[in-house]
Order: structure tokens, then sequence, then C-alpha cells
């Protein structure tokens, strides 16, 4: 997990980073769990362990499927969150803050400009519904996040349940604030 620096105010936002080394993580898990299956097949081990190894093998599948969604939701909000003024930024120091924890640390953060955070009061403007979604879809975003840097558990966090679910419809009304712009922006330059 990183953080980074709302725009508007001194809150740092965690964000998911490092992913690759937990899909790298969840692969070979499932590839020991297939090794295991297959030699429990050709022993005379009982078929409670062939049980336990499936169940594993099903919670692997069903986190690698939950960060996922994540990542791509976790994507679509920094760009979204740029565009309705919610962006992340580097902190007033010019450092970057980073919290690493079992989830990693990359960079994520973007510097706005005054001119640019002109340009969003004014799609805001012109999109009021969207931004309304996405000041609902943000603030569960946050949450989201913050529940994760106190609990940075891969097993734990995606083993949630609703999680998915969760996940999806933030995912959904993301897309929702992102088709709202594309058709704003394809309307303005047809102007």
């Amino acid at each position: 997990v990183t953080e980074a620096e709302d725009q508007f105010s001194t809150v740092l936002i965690p964000l998911i980073a490092n992913s690759r080394q937990i899909f790298e993580q969840i692969t070979t898990h499932q590839n020991s769990m297939l090794s295991m299956l297959s030699s429990t097949k050709s022993s005379t081990t009982s078929r409670t362990t062939a049980t336990e190894i499936l169940t594993l093998q099903s919670k692997l599948r069903h986190i690698e499927q939950v960060l996922h969604v994540w990542m791509a939701t976790q994507e679509s909000w920094v760009l979204l969150a740029e565009i309705f003024g919610s962006a992340p930024r580097k902190n007033t120091q010019g450092s970057e803050s980073r919290t690493s924890l079992n989830f990693g640390a990359a960079r994520a953060t973007s510097q706005l400009t005054q001119a640019s955070n002109q340009k969003f009061v004014a799609i805001q403007a012109c999109k009021p519904q969207e931004a309304e979604l996405f000041v609902s879809v943000d603030r569960e975003w946050r949450t989201l996040m913050h529940h994760l840097k106190r609990n940075p558990s891969v097993m734990t966090t995606c083993s949630k349940p609703g999680i998915l679910q969760n996940l999806r419809m933030i995912k959904k009304n993301l897309d929702a604030c992102w088709d709202g712009m594309v058709d704003y922006l394809g309307t303005r330059s047809k102007k």
C-alpha cells in the first residue's frame, strides 16, 4: 500500500502498489497446490487432504479475482479523481509519503496546477450528476482503502464477505462517471 495526498486536503489516500508480486505469489501457491493434489492422487493420502487442497485452490482463485477487479477499480478511481478534483498528488513537503505494507509500494501520484483545477470545476458544473455519483463512490473507495491500510493482509481482505460485489459496484459506478465524461468531451469537441 502506498499513500498519496488528496489535492484539497492533507488526507493521505492508501493505494495498492506492486500488485505484480502478489499475483506472482498467488500463481506460485496455485502451482504448489496442483503439485500437492497430484501427489495425493498417486499416494494413499486421505481424501480429506485432497479436499483441503481444493478448498485452498478455490480461495486462491477468489483472491486473484478480487485483486484483478480491485486493481481495475483503483485505476479508474485514480483517473477520475483527477477529473473530479479528488486527485492524489505530492505532499506539501515535495516528497512522496509512502507506507510499505504487505501490498508493497509504488509511485501513484500526480501534481495538478491551478489551471487544471479550474478546468475540473468547470467539468463538475457541466456534469453534476456524474460529479455527485463520483463523490459518493469516492467516499466508499476511501473507506475501503483505509480499511485495507488497517488490515493489509491479502488473504483476510480479499476473503471478506461481499468484497468482490462491493468492488464491482464501485467499478460500475466509476464506469458510469467515465461514460458521462466521454459524452461531455464528445459533445464539447463538436462545438
